[in-house]
Order: structure tokens, then C-alpha cells, then sequence
């Protein structure tokens, strides 16, 4: 079984429609029965949504 745990941070999906989340997790469960050869049943993803202030790039806060 893969486990994918997705950081949701607010510039990537903030104001998304339910819709295009749900592409989201259709690719990645696609993604990982091309590379882990399993099926989507063998798929467990879970969402964390985080906020610009809970994140850091190139050694600055993602609210700067």
C-alpha cells in the first residue's frame, strides 16, 4: 500500500473547486500505478492545507 501525503499550501490551491482537487488525487493515484506498479485500492492520500505562514522556500517564509 503507498501512503501520499500532500501539503496543500494556499497559493496552490486556494479557491481550487472541489473538481480540480479531485484531479489532483486521480493523477497522483495514476502516477503511482505507473512507478509503485499498484492499483488505486493501494492508495491512501491525505490532505494537509496550510497556510502561507506555516511554509518556507530558498530560506524565506512563504508570507514574505
Amino acid at each position: 500500500m503507498s501512503t501520499i501525503n500532500a501539503q496543500l499550501f494556499e497559493e496552490l490551491f486556494e479557491g481550487r473547486r472541489f473538481e480540480q482537487k479531485r484531479a489532483f488525487v486521480v493523477a497522483l493515484t495514476e502516477a503511482n500505478g505507473v512507478s509503485a506498479d499498484g492499483g488505486a485500492e493501494s492508495v491512501d492520500i491525505t490532505f494537509q492545507d496550510a497556510g502561507c505562514g506555516n511554509g518556507a522556500r530558498a530560506s524565506k517564509r512563504r508570507a514574505d
